[in-house]
């Protein structure tokens, strides 16, 4: 099949030739490319193309419509304007010229192509209907200059065009142009009356009219009007069939004069079956549409600024915004913990064409970080130009977090594996001393029994230490998770008994990120303050507030507090009453996921203990 072969008219070499790789790509061949409005009509002298494809604002001393106009002179050739400027005066300018098509830059493959088969399709028609035209005026000049040899051609010609006529695959119409039975069909095909449901003797006691549906009805007088002005008219309208179904059709339509009578003639496609592809399309697009709004990873697209300008509905509610519409027009840069991370990208994808899980940190809307991957690519328009980056984005914070939390919780066991092993291996060496010594003391009961008596002590501080390491065998041993701060209050309180002493929590509906082992720091605060209260304490108050650095948790009690010199050493190891190790293993446990535990009670009016989780380690769930 031969190649429809184009001329483009531009002065801009780059877009020139991108339009040229575009219009290769599509099937068409490519005559040359005009600088000017001169080097148009020479080439289009040496070589007539099918179609040109002509930039109205050229440099040289002709415009495109200018040359346009020159090479029509000689030329017939469908002319399709390209221009970047929609200006009205340009516009009824380019009309005077007849062309095919007007084209607003920038432009799409897709709408380039359906635009210029288009042309092609309006130019076959126009050349059909011209010698059409031509045959029968030929026919009336031939009958009035010679009655007996038109009749006789009359008779042949009729037999020609009866046969183009009926087999012709489109519907044609001829029909009244003015007057009281403007409208009334006259002659009809088959294809027309096929299309319609109707034989062909039904729609000759019908007007054009009958077939439009209602709403088409007012503009029938304006297209009887342009078409008696000498114009050729066309376009989609919705017609009926017999059965009152409606479907579209492409129709064209001029004036016809035959023995100085005005009618129309007029020729018709069905269009039901470009519509149902447009009607598949957006069904397509509704579909990507709801991948997009649905999936779980982010998909975003910036401009080559950096600037948002597509983002899925997951985009918004990672960086912390209501609506992706408080997003689109942002630097993307200004996500970035470190923005120059963003030129890195960039050479990334420059270097390799793509990236494939690219890790990089954001900074979302409340200051704290997300951990992410991303695998991104420059996409482009039809003509192969950049246009900016898209891609995909998955959020890898919760995974981060809690590998960072492990990292920290073996670091955690081994100090307590450590601190256990060396306070056991010393009371183990005082317990064998003490033997020892019992051995050398058989003679002397009363000293026996005194070493007897610390030998039980030994013994029960090493029960109580092997007692602990059972407690916290399992820190860190799961992954952290988001925990409920209320139940978790609640069932550490179910370990003890409150008797008269009142507990008011007050941290509705918020969740932290932290080691599983939180009960037992809530367990560790609330057994502190009913051992050292003291008998003045009636209640317990567990209540937060968020601050600029995260959010504050905070115990407090109404109780004897604790004293300035037991503050500097209270978390220290070994610190306390029994094994020293409740509060040193909350804060390290806590620690885990980043969250700080100090005490700042004032003593003598309670002790209040303050946990701060950080930013992004939080959530409010009501």
């Amino acid at each position: 099949m031969v190649k429809k072969s184009i001329l483009i008219v531009e002065d801009e070499q780059i877009p020139a030739i991108d339009l040229k790789d575009t219009l290769i790509s599509l099937g068409y061949r490519v005559t040359g490319i005009a600088p000017s409005g001169e080097r148009a009509i020479d080439m289009a002298d040496e070589e007539t193309p099918d179609l040109i494809l002509m930039d109205i604002r050229l440099s040289g001393k002709l415009s495109g419509i200018e040359a346009a106009e020159q090479i029509l002179l000689h030329h017939a050739v469908p002319i399709i304007y390209l221009t970047a400027y929609a200006d009205p005066e340009l516009v009824e300018r380019a009309k005077r010229t007849r062309p095919y098509g007007y084209i607003i830059k920038p432009y799409d493959e897709r709408g380039l192509r359906t635009e210029i088969e288009i042309a092609f399709y309006k130019f076959t028609l126009d050349q059909n209907q011209q010698r059409e035209y031509t045959q029968l005026e030929q026919r009336v000049l031939e009958r009035t200059n010679d009655i007996a040899r038109i009749n006789a051609a009359l008779q042949k010609s009729e037999t020609r065009y009866r046969l183009l006529f009926e087999r012709s695959g489109e519907g044609i119409f001829i029909f009244e142009a003015e007057g009281e039975e403007r409208g009334k069909i006259v002659e009809v095909n088959a294809a027309g009356a096929s299309m319609h449901g109707y034989l062909p003797k039904e729609l000759l006691t019908m007007k054009i009219t009958d077939l439009d549906v209602p709403e088409n009805l007012k503009d029938a007088p304006a297209r009887f009007k342009e078409i008696l002005s000498g114009k050729w008219i066309g376009g989609v309208i919705n017609h009926m069939q017999k059965d009152g179904s409606v479907f579209p059709v492409d129709f064209h339509a001029g004036l016809l004069e035959l023995d100085g009578h005005n009618y129309v003639f007029s020729v018709m496609q069905d269009f039901s079956e470009q519509k149902k592809a447009e009607d598949a399309l957006k069904e397509s697009e509704g579909k990507y549409r709801a991948i997009l709004e649905n999936m779980q990873d982010l998909f975003y697209r910036t401009d080559m600024q950096g600037k948002i300008t597509m983002l899925s509905p997951v985009g918004a509610r990672l960086a912390g915004y209501d609506s992706t519409d408080d997003m689109i027009g942002m630097d993307a840069a200004s996500m970035y913990a470190e923005p120059e991370k963003r030129n890195q990208l960039l050479s990334a994808i420059t270097e390799n064409g793509e990236v494939s899980n690219y890790p990089i940190t954001l900074k979302v809307r409340d200051g704290s970080l997300r951990y992410v991957t991303t695998s991104s690519h420059f996409y482009r328009d039809t003509h192969g130009t950049v246009l900016g980056v898209e891609g995909i984005i998955h959020d890898m914070t919760g995974l981060r977090q809690a590998t960072d939390a492990l990292q920290v919780a073996n670091k955690k066991l081994s100090l307590l594996s450590s601190i256990t092993r060396h306070d056991i291996r010393n009371q183990l060496m005082a317990l064998k001393t003490y033997i020892q010594l019992s051995e050398d003391s058989m003679e002397n009961p009363a000293q026996l029994a005194e070493f007897l008596k610390k030998q039980e002590l030994i013994a029960d501080t090493i029960e109580r230490e092997i007692n602990l390491t059972s407690d916290y065998e399992d820190m860190g041993i799961k992954s952290p998770v988001w925990q409920n701060v209320e139940e978790i209050v609640n069932k550490a309180l179910s370990g003890h008994s409150l008797q008269e002493i009142m507990v008011e929590t007050t941290c509705h509906d918020l969740e932290i990120f932290a080691d599983p082992l939180l009960e037992k720091v809530f367990n560790n605060l609330i057994d502190n303050a009913l051992r050292y209260g003291g008998q003045k304490m009636t209640a317990i108050r567990i209540s937060s507030q968020e601050s600029e650095k995260g959010m504050i948790i905070s115990v407090a009690d109404d109780g004897v507090g604790i004293s300035a010199e037991d503050k500097k050493h209270l978390f220290t190891r070994g610190f306390g009453k029994h094994t020293g190790l409740g509060l040193f293993l909350s804060r390290e446990i806590l620690s885990i996921t980043g969250i700080t535990i100090t005490e700042n009670g004032d003593p003598g009016k309670g002790a209040r203990f303050e946990l701060l989780v950080p930013k992004g380690e939080y959530r409010l769930i009501g």
